[in-house]
């Protein structure tokens, strides 16, 4: 994995392979990836290719992820029932299965600062991830294009085909 870049370097690009294409879950070592809430939401659903993509990643190695996912996840997970988009035994279903993710999950203090640093870069929940990768020195996995496009994030993301 390449150095992480001093303050004031550009962001490292999406990852791909040398046709372009984010490599497969299984190019991958076992290593650490911080994955966040977008990815969770979708590997615990299950409805689509986005949703087996975060599936494997989450088979990935060791994962980790801030303490607040277990919560933006259950929230999204209420919004789809009250939307009826999904129903409400896919939801329980889904935050059964969030909560029996082996996700390491790890306090916001030991990323605050960096997390107040992004406050004009990105949206308020995703300085979370991108600090703990950073603190990590390791990559993100995302479904969301508008964060891997973000100026100021220092790590590296990992989004399927299609973001």
């Amino acid at each position: 994995m390449a150095g992480r870049p001093s303050r004031g370097q550009e962001a490292l690009p999406v990852i791909r392979d040398d046709r372009g294409h984010p490599p497969s879950p299984g190019f991958w070592p076992q290593m650490t990836l911080v994955v966040d809430a977008s990815v969770v939401a979708s590997a615990v659903i299950r409805r689509d290719s986005r949703g087996q993509w975060a599936e494997s990643i989450l088979e990935h190695g060791e994962i980790v992820a801030p303490q607040f996912v277990l919560v933006e996840v259950a929230n999204t997970l209420r919004n789809l029932v009250l939307t009826r988009s999904i129903t409400e035994q896919e939801g329980a279903r889904a935050h059964l299965r969030l909560l029996g993710l082996p996700i390491a999950l790890l306090p916001y203090d030991s990323v605050a600062l960096r997390v107040w640093d992004l406050r004009y870069n990105v949206t308020p929940y995703d300085p979370l991830y991108v600090a703990l990768a950073e603190d990590l020195h390791c990559d993100l996995a995302t479904l969301d294009g508008n964060l891997t496009r973000s100026p100021g994030p220092r790590c590296r993301f990992l989004t399927p085909p299609d973001v």
